[in-house]
């Protein structure tokens, strides 16, 4: 995995393995956990390409999915933004990951990266944002935030990008209330408390089948993956939202045939929240104030499948 251009920066502790990516968007190369055989890939390893879609996880600040209209508008002014992706007819995923970040390491089991970013790409945002992974016994605490360094606010949204390798059994479970589908370029047109076949979550689904490529409503804040086949269940928590229990979180989740592995993606607010009524999600920051993302993984064993 590791190239000359954009060297993999190690931390090993409790029994895993996480690579980080700097100079890549701040990317994930891998996150690892010893297992007697070998090291297991809890997030499918980068690859070796300069292409984001191919880490394993990357941050998305300071926002989430895709802007519609060429930007968008706030206290009156317009701001406009280009689309950043080949392929892609609007700009996605924030602009933190494609820019280089500087790494540091506070303690023996933490890594941190940090990203001044004026402007990029013409885009409205001035910001600093920080990520910080802290490896622990039994999993990983991954913190994502964003301060606001321009002289007029803006709105802001924060997300994670994990890439989950999968096998015929791999399942996710998660609490959610509803789903937004979509027009096929992905941005949202109808809200929906009825799942399509295949897309609910709740009682447990697969990890293969259909395109999904949409965001869920009502996150618990708390979602499983299993691997049968590997006797491992994975937890992510979102400490915030559990601690309000109102279910009003927000995840998006994709599902294809295209790649062997499926993004499930915890984010502050819906697909082109920057266009709706009350710019849902999204949080107005002025000068010098700060969003925050916290994310809590932990993996267990599970019984071996007969």
């Amino acid at each position: 995995m590791h190239t000359t251009e954009h060297p993999i920066h190690w931390l090993h502790h409790a029994k895993q393995h996480l690579g980080l990516l700097p100079t890549l968007g701040g990317g994930v190369a891998a996150w690892q956990l010893d297992r007697a055989q070998g090291p297991l890939d809890i997030w499918r390893p980068w690859a070796g390409s300069t292409d984001r879609y191919t880490l394993a996880s990357f941050p998305l600040v300071p926002w989430s999915n895709r802007i519609s209209a060429g930007g968008f508008e706030f206290d009156g002014v317009h701001h406009p933004m280009a689309p950043n992706r080949a392929g892609e007819p609007y700009p996605i995923h924030g602009d933190g990951w494609l820019q280089a970040w500087a790494l540091h390491q506070p303690q023996d089991n933490m890594l941190e990266m940090t990203l001044e970013s004026q402007a990029f790409d013409g885009n409205p945002y001035n910001y600093r944002a920080l990520q910080r992974f802290v490896l622990i016994d039994g999993g990983m605490d991954q913190t994502l935030t964003v301060t606001h360094t321009g002289a007029s606010p803006l709105p802001y949204g924060l997300g994670q990008h994990p890439f989950f390798p999968r096998s015929a059994s791999t399942r996710l479970t998660t609490q959610v209330q509803g789903v937004w589908l979509s027009r096929p370029d992905c941005l949202p047109t109808q809200h929906t408390t009825q799942f399509p076949p295949g897309w609910d979550p709740r009682a447990g689904m697969d990890a293969n089948g259909s395109l999904i490529d949409n965001a869920y409503t009502g996150w618990s804040g708390e979602a499983r993956i299993d691997w049968p086949d590997q006797q491992l269940a994975l937890t992510m928590r979102e400490p915030s939202i559990l601690s309000r229990g109102q279910n009003d979180g927000m995840c998006l989740l994709y599902r294809s045939s295209i790649i062997s592995a499926f993004c499930f993606e915890p984010v502050t607010h819906p697909i082109d929240a920057f266009h709706m009524p009350g710019l849902p999600g999204l949080k107005v920051l002025h000068q010098g104030e700060s969003l925050t993302l916290h994310l809590e993984w932990r993996f267990a064993e599970t019984a071996a499948t007969v």
